[in-house]
């Protein structure tokens, strides 16, 4: 997964609340537990599917990629919100400013891809991770899809290795008590009619 290319989106010219404060899956380890002081958010990858290969002799595959954006958020939580749902309110907004920087976008390729990206990000649902008092922890998941592709006729059944066949032998049993329908002839063949390593180069 290039997550890396959507992280940078994602922090492109600060359009979200988080601006430079976006990171990797490493991070969210280390921050988890940690005291927080400003709203931030991680990119991590969740799972690839793949249908099996539709090609004969070549290799043709759509795979379909989830990655995730956790966020965490001040829940602001106070007296007078009786109800604690300002923070869902939160979950709403921000999942609009991350969808105006990565939702229809195209992940893009470069020279040493060995797959192309194919389908637009598209959104794949949402997950309540951790809330307290002071902090709301949401995922976004989010899926697009590449395609694995190799030229037709290029599939290796183990035959590459295998030298050249150039020649091939053959080796009778003559016993003349057999009795073959052979037009009226009958075994043993005489030695001076043509065998069949005389037919092969």
């Amino acid at each position: 997964m290039k997550l890396g290319k959507v992280a940078l989106k994602l922090r492109l010219n600060n359009n979200t609340r988080f601006e430079q404060r976006i990171f990797g899956a490493a991070d969210i380890a280390t921050l988890k537990d940690a005291t927080l002081t400003e709203d931030m958010a991680f990119v991590i990858p969740l799972n690839d599917s793949a249908p099996p290969n539709t090609g004969d002799n070549h290799i043709n595959q759509l795979v379909t990629e989830q990655f995730g954006v956790i966020v965490a958020l001040k829940a602001d939580i106070k007296q007078s919100d009786k109800t604690h749902l300002i923070p869902m309110d939160l979950i709403h907004n921000v999942r609009d400013e991350i969808n105006s920087q990565i939702l229809g976008w195209k992940i893009p390729d470069t020279d040493d891809d060995t797959s192309n990206y194919e389908g637009l990000i598209y959104y794949a649902g949402g997950t309540l991770i951790d809330i307290n008092r002071a902090w709301v922890w949401w995922q976004y998941a989010y899926a697009t899809t590449l395609r694995f592709c190799s030229p037709e006729n290029t599939a290796d059944e183990g035959t590459s290795e295998l030298p050249a066949f150039l020649r091939a032998y053959a080796q009778y049993v003559l016993n003349p008590d057999d009795d073959f329908s052979m037009g009226g002839r009958s075994l043993p063949i005489p030695s001076n009619e043509t065998d069949a390593e005389q037919l092969v180069e």
